[in-house]
């Protein structure tokens, strides 16, 4: 049988195999004494002849494609195995009841995935003449970050750019680059690797994950300013639907997408918490335009202050949007959220206060009120009526308190704008309060 029918062979073998590999074996609390690491250790017997063969043919070849295209081969082989064998040696002494340091541990996977890096390293020297596979270094990168190795699985995919600049998946490469230096902790240099990622092809599968990425790399150097650049991008490109229109819940994206827009969301929050809050948002608008979800920006806000405890700068945040966009539907929501913050943090005084500038602000043929449509009356309309009835309450236990007679005009003062207001009803109330 000649070299070339051995090829054949082998490859389809190798195809038929590719999905056996299962990963077995727990990671437990093991001890690193008396472990003995096995380089060797059995596996699947097919899969062990189908590498024989390619080693045996690789011992024989000439030094040409073939014997480079074995290599790899024997090394992708290889590479499956050794995650197996890693896992079987954690399992066996897992079930030995002994304990590894994490020192111990990457001890052993490194062991595991040394022949596979040694069948990658000898395929690429060995193609360095006229053949041309860049998967070669590909997989060589892989597993070096495999084998807890991810500054050699860097070297390995420089290599590969070196030696082909021009490589239809360098989109790839160059996100893994990222990656693997975002993991090094090497922002300056990651924020550089998503940008040449992006750069390659803009419809790229790997375009938004490398945006995504490089906002959180400009996050990691404190540059917030650029970071939500990168993240309100992803949001508009998310947001918006095949039709052209902004959905501004998102209900078009799928779970993945919506799940990427929160954690966007959420980094958008923490970088105008870092950026001083409410101002900081009023900022960014200004100098960037408007967003029609900028409503959502402002609650998130918000929203993060409540759960630190921040009562005053979670109303500040609420307060804001409302300055900002006094006519805007989702206003009224806004000072609602500034009210219950004021409640639910126990400030009273300016809980009171808040009310009365909701009453103001959203009253019965007010300005505000005279703006929207029957439907947004209609919505805002029990609201109003709630906090006008405990505005007036409120002025009428202070005078039964105080007996003060300027108490009480002013008591009588909001029962009126609540008749006038809501009619018999606003009559019925009153009178319940009052005592008729």
């Amino acid at each position: 049988m000649n070299s070339r029918v051995v090829i054949i062979t082998l490859a389809l073998s190798l195809l038929f195999l590719h999905g056996c590999a299962t990963k077995k074996g727990t990671l437990a609390s093991l001890d690193d004494s008396g472990i003995v690491i096995e380089k060797n250790a059995p596996i699947d017997s097919a899969r062990q002849k189908a590498a024989d063969n390619y080693a045996s043919f690789i011992n024989s070849a000439p030094k040409d494609s073939l014997r480079v295209e074995a290599l790899r081969r024997l090394a992708d082989l290889e590479l499956e195995k050794s995650e197996e064998r890693f896992q079987q040696q954690l399992s066996k002494l897992d079930s030995e009841k002994k304990t590894i340091s994490v020192a111990k541990e990457a001890e052993i996977k490194q062991s595991s995935y040394e022949t596979a890096i040694k069948l990658y390293e000898d395929a690429a020297k060995a193609s360095l003449g006229e053949v041309n596979d860049p998967q070669i270094y590909y997989q060589l990168s892989k597993a070096y970050e495999q084998a807890g190795q991810p500054e050699k699985a860097l070297d390995a995919l420089n290599r590969l750019l070196a030696r082909f600049p021009n490589i239809d998946n360098r989109d790839e490469v160059h996100f893994r680059r990222g990656e693997l230096l975002f993991s090094l902790n090497k922002f300056k240099d990651a924020d550089r690797a998503y940008t040449q990622a992006m750069v390659v092809n803009p419809s790229s599968a790997f375009y938004e994950k490398a945006l995504s990425k490089k906002g959180w790399s400009a996050y990691k150097l404190g540059e917030y300013d650029r970071s939500l650049h990168s993240f309100f991008t992803i949001v508009d490109r998310k947001l918006r639907t095949s039709g052209g229109e902004v959905d501004i819940e998102g209900e078009h994206l799928s779970r993945g997408d919506k799940e990427l827009l929160n954690d966007v969301f959420r980094v958008i929050t923490l970088s105008f918490n870092e950026l001083g809050g409410a101002d900081a948002i009023n900022n960014y608008f200004d100098n960037n335009g408007e967003r029609v979800y900028v409503s959502r920006v402002y609650r998130n806000l918000g929203d993060h202050y409540l759960e630190q405890r921040r009562i005053r700068d979670a109303a500040s945040t609420f307060k804001a949007f409302v300055k900002r966009y006094p006519d805007d539907i989702y206003a009224p929501d806004f000072d609602m959220y500034r009210i219950k913050a004021f409640s639910r943090g126990g400030f009273p005084s300016l809980l009171i206060e808040a009310k009365i500038e909701f009453v103001d602000r959203y009253q019965v043929n007010g300005d505000y009120w005279n703006k929207q449509n029957e439907m947004t009356q209609a919505k805002l309309s029990p609201v109003l009526e709630q906090n006008m009835e405990e505005v007036a309450r409120h002025f009428h236990a202070v005078a039964q308190k105080s007996k003060k007679p300027e108490d009480y005009v002013q008591a009588t003062s909001w029962y009126k704008m609540f008749i006038k207001s809501f009619g018999i009803v606003g009559v019925y109330r009153a009178g319940e309060n009052i005592g008729w």
